[in-house]
């Protein structure tokens, strides 16, 4: 690496801006800087993006640089490029295979010491083959206006293969890893969305397993702009990771995604799964596996389709395939059909699948209204039948009997929770549910001391339940700005009358007409059903 002092020729362009700095005594010492070039994937389809970061150590008093770079473009399409530092003043010349960028910095915005970012530039593959991209040289420009000349030749490759259509034929990526930039995630922050930063990568949705890295200062980066969850678009799926969790690393969280191959699991889920793909999620926290994320809940997402569009979304469910080989229903798991994807929640890492799961009653046809809401429960194991084909929709629903389905929906059972009311019986199919809720404030029971297990639940208790249900979760809602005015309104009573209003204006509890809500008339299996799934659907 040679290093001299001389005028820099892009910089010339911004000299009037570099003008305005304060001058410091501190100049660079003698071959101290050192660069990386680093890339965010070895291998890529035709069509895909390729991203290069520039980074520099050791520098001092910097205020300004020239990043030269060269690429094949015989098999690379220049797309863009940036500086990684904030504010100032840059220009990108592109020129053949050669892209230069030059920064400065303007007015008394704070010098640059130490590791440096300095630019980003992306490339889109356009070529089968293998393509180059070459940091030639770097010049840096300190506060004093002295500028070094370093080269590096720095060299960086990427394996491009023919995408569909483009006359090479289709090949797979098997594998893709990754490292989210300090660009990426600036971008992510900049356009974040209720505290959620979305990092669209460039792995392929063929991909047959994606890796990606996540070091520990873009976590720090993170959560110093008050981000709460970062969202990485993977391709084949998405993953949600809340900043509880990322934040427990020291240098590095791991994510990886991978196809599995139903073959390898039993004859008898094989069978099952018939040709939906499974989804293997891992997590690693500073190099090592971790199955269990506590309350850090995960989110994922990935691409599904109704083989038949008379088929129901709400009996699409995720199974987590255990350990033993066994499938799980995920509760929480959902599918919209409007974005074609299904979603859920998860503590636990594993492998993951989407089926379609038949549930009917011969005895529903006459409530149409509540037909899908109890075929969607109980496609998840929510809500059961009398028997297996009979569900007697039109019976009315027990205080135990609600609660048990209202924890169940939203994965609240508690079996470690102790229950105090009379009559709820320790053991009994019942007992976890009500503990929980006794738990978590859901139900104080009756003023006796008793829940009232073989009571019929009441609309007025119900709306109380689900209230209290809905602030637990913090469930963003929105609904009608102006509360009904029931004719009744006086026979609701005092504990109960908030919560009532509140179910009313978003629509999981209306009245039952002529301007009516009948607060003590007792609820049937079928208006339960929908008052749940109703609420089931709120929950993002």
């Amino acid at each position: 690496m040679r290093k001299k002092y001389k005028s820099m020729s892009m910089f010339m362009m911004m000299i009037c801006l570099v003008s305005l700095l304060p001058v410091n005594s501190v100049i660079f010492a003698e071959d101290t800087a050192s660069f990386q070039l680093k890339s965010n994937k070895s291998g890529m389809n035709t069509g895909d993006e390729f991203i290069l970061t520039v980074e520099a150590d050791n520098v001092k008093d910097l205020v300004g640089y020239e990043v030269v770079v060269s690429a094949d473009t015989d098999k690379l399409s220049y797309s863009s490029a940036v500086s990684l530092l904030s504010g100032g003043q840059t220009i990108v010349v592109p020129r053949d295979n050669t892209f230069t960028i030059a920064y400065s910095k303007m007015g008394n915005e704070m010098h640059e010491n130490g590791h440096v970012p300095l630019s980003s530039i992306k490339f889109k593959g356009i070529a089968a083959g293998t393509a180059n991209v070459t940091l030639q040289s770097v010049k840096l420009m300190d506060g004093r206006m002295n500028d070094s000349d370093f080269s590096t030749n720095q060299t960086a490759s990427v394996t491009i293969s023919s995408s569909p259509g483009s006359g090479g034929g289709y090949v797979s990526i098997p594998s893709t890893t990754i490292t989210i930039t300090e660009l990426e995630m600036k971008n992510a922050i900049n356009s974040a969305n209720e505290g959620t930063a979305t990092i669209k990568t460039t792995i392929a949705k063929d991909a047959n397993e994606a890796i990606i890295n996540i070091p520990e200062p873009i976590i720090k980066m993170a959560a110093d702009n008050n981000i709460q969850k970062i969202e990485i678009d993977a391709g084949m799926a998405t993953v949600t990771l809340p900043m509880d969790l990322l934040k427990t690393a020291t240098s590095n969280v791991q994510l990886s995604l991978k196809k599995e191959d139903a073959g390898k699991l039993s004859p008898e889920v094989s069978k099952v799964i018939g040709n939906n793909p499974v989804y293997d999620i891992r997590l690693g926290v500073d190099g090592k596996e971790t199955s269990h994320v506590n309350d850090a809940s995960v989110k994922m997402s990935w691409d599904y389709k109704l083989d038949d569009t008379n088929k129901d979304a709400g009996k699409v469910v995720i199974y987590f395939i255990n350990e033993n080989g066994k499938l799980e229903v995920v509760k929480n798991s959902k599918f919209n059909p409007a974005t074609g994807k299904v979603s859920f929640h998860t503590e636990q890492t594993g492998k993951y699948v989407a089926l379609y799961n038949e549930v009917s009653f011969q005895d529903i046809a006459n409530v149409q209204w509540a037909k899908a809401s109890i075929e969607a429960l109980a496609a998840r194991g929510i809500i059961n039948g009398v028997s297996e084909h009979m569900f007697e929709p039109n019976n009315n629903v027990t205080r135990a009997q609600f609660i048990k389905i209202l924890m169940q929906a939203f994965d609240l059972d508690d079996d470690h929770a102790v229950s105090t009311l009379t009559d709820v019986k320790k053991g009994e199919w019942y007992y976890s549910s009500i503990a929980a809720a006794e738990k978590l404030g859901i139900t104080q029971g009756k003023d006796d001391g008793s829940f009232g297990i073989n009571d019929s639940i009441t609309r007025q208790d119900m709306a109380v339940m689900i209230d209290r249900t809905i602030k637990l979760l913090k469930v963003k809602i929105s609904g009608n700005t102006i509360a009904a005015q029931f004719a009744d309104s006086s026979d609701i009573s005092e504990y109960a009358a908030d919560a009532v209003i509140a179910m009313q204006k978003i629509g999981v509890i209306e009245g039952v007409g002529n301007g009516n809500f009948a607060p003590k008339d007792h609820a049937t299996r079928a208006q339960a059903a929908v008052i749940i799934y109703r609420v089931f659907n709120l929950v993002p």
